[in-house]
């Protein structure tokens, strides 16, 4: 047994000494003795130092000897403690369960770029938990660690069903894959039935199942499902507007009746159609056994037979057949060797006399009649009556009566003078005529544009009346349109109203406007003066101290036209104005030519300003004077908006790469673009084309070049020839940014 490790040299190997290899190789030889595996020291703890140590691969453990735990899943030559081997159980027996984190994607195209452990798989029952940041809004996909897209489906009424609208979003979400159908089946999202309104014969389907149906008209549900079914379901029925028939499959059957039966729910009535999970159909509903006393309604259940009432046949033709004879609550009987057929084209009410003969439609004259009573109504259409008894024994069809004898009336008509008196009336007249005096003669009928006028030495004449000679003062302004909006400042116009006087303007026409950001869903817009105009430029005016204020929460007046705000949106700006209430005010559009104007608001200007909702559907940071609008950092922005950075193209050749603006200015209604040039140890071109030439050309050089070693920023304005912007750098410490534009207003 040795004894340890005994320093050989120590006196020799000090600090500022020279140190020899005699001292350092006997230094060496000790160690490794002490260390040897058949004679080295025990390193068991005792003084003595016990039994030499074994190597690794013979090495006996006692006690409770601790080693560092593994983490889950993990496959190497580590050594595995208790702990690890308890989690891996655990694990292999619930299957591998993931939680996810860095959720990206879309709504409905969700992806997961991290998961822990980090070893998820698409291996079938293997389990994810995340929380999806939105709510969907139709079928969704789930792309984990980049494996591919799945769709993810819930537990519908008999199968796996698509996600709808809704179904998850901002609470956490498990996830089983399956992958023999290589889909998720999303644990924890409800299935619900639906509540539909039917007026029409409908077929149930599988599909249909846990669905409640209102039917607002009497129908026949068909039940395309058959009983062997071997679980439950509920399908709700309300008879709202009608009885409904319901009609089994012709091998099933309903409450125990034969096959093929129909069971009918009577108007007013509901039932619960379920299976018991042995194969049979039932309907549960409370039936009615008494009516009590029915005073209004329509009949539509089965044919009333004659033993309650009614007469056994079906006579939706409004023709009664009966199986038996007509019976009245008198004697009703017909005599002669002939059948009677009383037929009538339509509903008929005849009152037969009490005695006599009934004459049919053939005859035309009733020449034994001495008397006929008094008629009240009808047309004579004999011959003329005589004066004697009381007609005027003339046909006066022309409407003008000639008489056989003189005019009589109950006072005196008389005539004077040598001449016959005419009246003549070219339709019916009546006139009131003066008790004395002499009528007088008119010129004629006169034009619609002239009055009858008075004559002291003559009869009467139509003329046109002379303003100068015949009309004197002033008309009252009441005579005017009643004088409505009548005033010192107001003139009477040709179309019969009073207005206002407003000078000659155009649309686009303000003074000192200003749109300004006020906060994430706000921003305010003044003008001293703009005009607006209604559909077709019909009529226009010009507003004054206009004070208006947006918000992104405002459908209408003062918020958005219609539909939602959006993500990363340019939205175009108006003021317009209500006539009714005389109110202005500001409206923004997703449309720079069409805006959706809110009721009453007839008026409206042009474009005049804009502003653009980053992802959250919050306004970005602006300030606009008149035409110039421009972004402003610190507003809920950053920095200024990039376009690209970094190297691109190639400055010397040259080739450009065109770059869209549409994501940073409004490209319809901007008319040039304020751009910032950055760089460092670089060469940047950039023009509004890429027909320019190169950094070094003289003969085509491009709008702005950029080359400098040291950080250098450039401010440039461009007008836009396109909705794109070309450029080109040699430098990884470049970029091109917009800072605002000015509005083609």
């Amino acid at each position: 047994m040795s004894t340890g490790y005994v320093r050989q040299a120590a006196g020799n190997i000090q600090t500022g000494l020279t140190i020899n290899a005699a001292d350092l190789n006997a230094e060496y030889n000790a160690i490794a003795a002490a260390f040897d595996a058949s004679v080295g020291h025990a390193h068991d703890g005792t003084a003595g130092g016990g039994a030499p140590i074994t190597t690794l691969a013979n090495l006996a453990l006692t006690g409770i000897p601790t080693a560092p735990t593994a983490s889950a899943s993990t496959s190497t030559t580590q050594v595995a403690t208790t702990a690890f081997v308890h989690a891996q159980s655990a694990i292999s027996a619930s299957n591998f369960v993931a939680a996810a984190s860095a959720i990206g994607g879309t709504a409905n195209a969700i992806t997961i770029s991290a998961t822990t452990p980090s070893s998820f798989s698409l291996t079938d029952a293997n389990i994810l938990t995340f929380t999806p940041p939105s709510l969907n809004t139709g079928s969704v996909t789930l792309n984990v660690l980049g494996l591919g897209a799945v769709p993810v489906y819930k537990i519908g009424a008999v199968a796996l069903v698509a996600l709808q609208a809704g179904d998850i979003g901002g609470y956490p979400l498990v996830v089983q894959y399956n992958a023999a159908g290589n889909y998720f089946v999303a644990e924890n999202v409800l299935f619900v039935g639906s509540t539909i309104s039917i007026n029409t014969n409908t077929s149930i389907t599988e599909a249909n199942l846990y669905n409640s149906y209102i039917a607002t008209s009497p129908l026949t549900l068909s039940l395309d499902i058959s009983t062997n079914f071997t679980y439950y379901f509920n399908i709700n029925i309300f008879a709202l507007g009608g009885a409904v028939t319901v009609t089994p499959n012709a091998a099933d059957s309903i409450n125990g009746n034969s096959v093929g039966v129909s069971f009918i729910i009577p108007q007013g009535y509901s039932g619960t159609l379920r299976t018991d999970g042995a194969g049979h159909f039932w309907i549960d509903a409370i039936l009615p056994t008494s009516l009590g006393v029915i005073t209004s309604g329509t009949w539509h259940g089965g044919i009333i037979g004659a033993t309650y009432g009614g007469t056994g046949v079906n006579n939706g033709t409004n023709t009664i057949t009966l199986g038996g004879n007509v019976s009245t609550a008198g004697a009703f009987s017909t005599t002669g060797a002939f059948s009677i057929a009383l037929t009538a084209t339509a509903n008929t009410t005849l009152t037969l006399p009490v005695t006599g003969t009934l004459v049919n439609s053939a005859v035309t004259t009733l020449s034994s009649l001495s008397s006929i009573g008094t008629i009240t109504t009808g047309v004579w259409n004999g011959t003329v009556v005589t004066g004697t008894y009381g007609g005027t024994g003339v046909n006066n069809g022309s409407y003008t009566i000639t008489l056989a004898g003189n005019v009589s009336h109950a006072g005196t008509f008389s005539t004077t003078g040598a001449y016959n008196v005419a009246l003549a009336a070219t339709a019916n007249t009546s006139l009131t005529l003066p008790t004395t005096g002499t009528l007088l003669a008119s010129s004629g009928t006169g034009t619609t544009s002239q009055v009858l006028i008075g004559n002291a030495s003559a009869n009467p004449a139509f003329g046109a009346v002379n303003l100068a000679s015949m009309v004197t003062g002033n008309l009252p302004v009441a005579n005017l349109n009643s004088g409505t909006n009548a005033s010192s400042s107001t003139f009477w116009r040709g179309d019969g109203s009073w207005a206002t006087f407003v000078p000659a303007i155009t649309l686009g026409t303000f003074r000192n406007l200003k749109g300004t950001w006020a906060s994430n869903t706000t921003a305010t817009w003044t003008a001293d003066q703009i005009c607006v105009q209604t559909s077709g430029a019909a009529a226009s005016l010009l507003l004054t101290n206009v004070s208006t204020t947006l918000n992104s929460a405002t459908s209408g007046a003062n918020g958005l036209d219609t539909g939602s705000i959006a993500n990363n949106t340019w939205y175009y700006v108006y003021i317009i104005y209500n006539p009714t209430t005389t109110t202005t005010a500001v409206l923004m559009s997703a449309s720079a030519t069409s805006p959706t104007l809110p009721s009453n608001y007839t008026y409206s200007s042009g474009v005049i300003g804009a502003v653009i909702t980053d992802g959250s559907a919050h306004f970005l940071g602006f300030i606009q004077r008149g035409r110039i609008w421009q972004y402003t950092v610190g507003n809920n922005l950053s920095n200024l908006p990039t376009v690209i950075s970094g190297t691109s193209g190639n400055v010397s050749t040259p080739t450009y790469t065109s770059y869209s603006l549409s994501s940073y200015c409004p490209t319809a209604v901007a008319g040039s673009v304020s751009f910032v040039v950055n760089g460092t140890n670089a060469i940047v071109i950039v023009a509004p084309n890429g027909s320019y030439g190169s950094n070094t050309s003289t003969s085509n050089p491009p709008p702005v070049v950029l080359s400098t070693p040291t950080p250098m920023s450039v401010p440039y304005l461009m007008e836009l020839e396109s909705s794109n912007v070309y450029y080109a750098s040699n430098g990884s410490a470049s970029g091109l940014f917009v800072q605002g534009f000015t509005l083609n207003i």
